[in-house]
C-alpha cells in the first residue's frame, strides 16, 4: 500500500490543471449523397433536428462538416468501438454496466471485423491553438469570433 499512498499523496498535492479541450471536425468526401447518420430507434437517420443539433454544414466544396468539442481523448481503434458500443447499451446499474462493457469488448475483439483506419480517416491536421473557443454549451459548442491574430479554426 505504500506505493498507492505515494500516488494518492502526489495527486492530492498536484497543481490543478484544466482539461485539454480539442475542437474535432469531421469532413465527408465531396458528394451530393454525403451525410452523417445517427442511430435513432434502431435505424440510421439524419433529420433536420440532427443537422441543427450537431451543427452540420455543407461546405462550398460539397463536403459536409461536423465539429465538436472533446476533452482529453480521441480514439479510432478497438477501444473507441468498445466504448461506443458500451455507451449505446449503458444501463442504470453498475454491475450490469460492467457486464455490458465486458460483452462489448468480447464482441468487438472476437466477432466483429476489424476496421482499418485508412478506410475511415483520410487525413489529420494539427491546427494552431486558438483562444477563440467559447464556452461549450451542452456538449455542443458555439465558436465565438476569432480573437485578433488567431488563426481560423
Amino acid at each position: 500500500f505504500a506505493g498507492l499512498q505515494n500516488y494518492v499523496r502526489a495527486w492530492l498535492q498536484a497543481d490543478a490543471a484544466p482539461y485539454d479541450i480539442w475542437e474535432f471536425s469531421v469532413l465527408t468526401r465531396s458528394s451530393e449523397n454525403a451525410r452523417f447518420e445517427f442511430i435513432e430507434n434502431g435505424k440510421k437517420v439524419c433529420t433536420d433536428k440532427h443537422i441543427a443539433r450537431h451543427g452540420i454544414q455543407r461546405l462550398p466544396s460539397g463536403q459536409l462538416e461536423m465539429s465538436k468539442y472533446v476533452c482529453n481523448y480521441v480514439g479510432f481503434g478497438l477501444d473507441a468501438r468498445v466504448g461506443f458500443g458500451f455507451d449505446k447499451l449503458r444501463q442504470n446499474n453498475r454491475a450490469l454496466n460492467k457486464g455490458v462493457y465486458v460483452w462489448e469488448g468480447i464482441k468487438k475483439l472476437l466477432f466483429k471485423k476489424k476496421g482499418v483506419i485508412g478506410h475511415i480517416v483520410d487525413s489529420m491536421q494539427v491546427l494552431p491553438s486558438s483562444s477563440s473557443i467559447g464556452a461549450a454549451r451542452d456538449g455542443h459548442g458555439v465558436v465565438d469570433k476569432p480573437a485578433p491574430g488567431d488563426a481560423p479554426v
